[in-house]
């Protein structure tokens, strides 16, 4: 679903762009800037999203074979984000903003400010994994079948 509304999202503001403003119109060339943006910070966010993800799970499922025990559990969502997250974020940023109109300084921000907002995100969310595995443990959640 997330992707479809991406697409939808972006077709709607290239359409929206296209037609002809009003002499008056003071506001068209800043949505020209915003919205001619869209489709490549869309398109690389769907890609960093797709190979990140996967690296993601191939870095757990490494980390898993060496740290493999519930108490090391962080050790393997901390590690494999961390990483995965690094390659994530560069791909993002590489396709969405280099050679763009943002100078590389700027880019270079986009990228750690990004970055450290994923890990500050993770450090938030490993808690919530643990919680997961105790309900899941207690029986307060079932495991996910496909039928």
């Amino acid at each position: 679903m997330g992707f479809f509304s991406t697409l939808i999202m972006i077709i709607l503001m290239q359409i929206s762009l296209s037609f002809q403003p009003s002499t008056a119109d003071i506001a068209q060339s800043a949505l020209d800037t915003i919205f001619g943006l869209v489709p490549r910070i869309a398109l690389a966010s769907i890609i960093a999203y797709i190979i990140g993800q996967y690296i993601d799970v191939f870095i757990f499922s490494c980390i898993k074979r060496i740290f493999s025990s519930d108490r090391t559990f962080f050790i393997r969502a901390y590690g494999s984000t961390m990483l995965s997250s690094i390659i994530d974020t560069g791909i993002f940023v590489i396709i969405a903003f280099l050679g763009g109109p943002l100078p590389n300084d700027v880019v270079f921000e986009i990228f750690v400010t990004t970055y450290v907002l994923k890990l500050i995100a993770t450090i938030f969310n490993v808690p919530f994994g643990y919680w997961a595995k105790w309900l899941y443990r207690k029986g307060k959640i079932k495991p996910f079948q496909i039928d």
